[in-house]
């Protein structure tokens, strides 16, 4: 419940206490209260890492958020849990960033990976980054020399 183990006692002894017992720790019941309901989300920019396309229609079945028939065609995304439920694109989406970090059919936390997913993608640099024709061709040579330098060491035959 996110209590001390003082807190924790309080509250084992108000169970059985009358309401003017409860009124006394009105704080300590609010606090319990803000705690038990809070959701855990993930951020928007995490959720807008899964990808979707459309719904291939082989394995048919429903979006368990909306409850609606996945249909051929529709945009649809799987999620990163073990089972890799599949769901309405737009349905997961505003499930993870406002009802939950879970996902809904097996209550796995999917919020790590797509969190990962998100550092992962942000470490690698694109193509389309470099605008200009010359970085291109320095970054060609940057690499090229590079790797010519490692084969480099691996060419020389080990003399004893």
């Amino acid at each position: 419940l996110g209590l001390d183990v003082e807190s924790y006692r309080v509250m084992q002894e108000l169970q059985f206490k009358d309401d003017r017992a409860l009124v006394s720790h009105y704080d300590l019941l609010l606090q319990v209260h803000q705690t038990a309901n809070q959701r855990k989300t993930v951020a928007t920019r995490h959720v807008a890492t899964l990808p979707s396309q459309p719904f291939s229609g082989l394995a048919g079945g429903e979006c368990a958020v909306c409850l609606c028939a996945l249909e051929a065609g529709q945009d649809s995304c799987r999620l990163p849990c073990s089972a890799g439920h599949v769901f309405h694109a737009r349905c997961i989406r505003q499930w993870l960033s406002r009802g939950g970090a879970c996902c809904p059919l097996d209550q796995e936390d999917v919020s790590a990976a797509l969190t990962q997913r998100t550092r992962v993608q942000a470490s690698a640099k694109p193509l389309s980054a470099v605008t200009d024709d010359q970085q291109l061709q320095l970054a060609i040579q940057q690499s090229l020399s590079t790797s010519t330098a490692a084969c480099s060491l691996f060419s020389d035959p080990i003399r004893a």
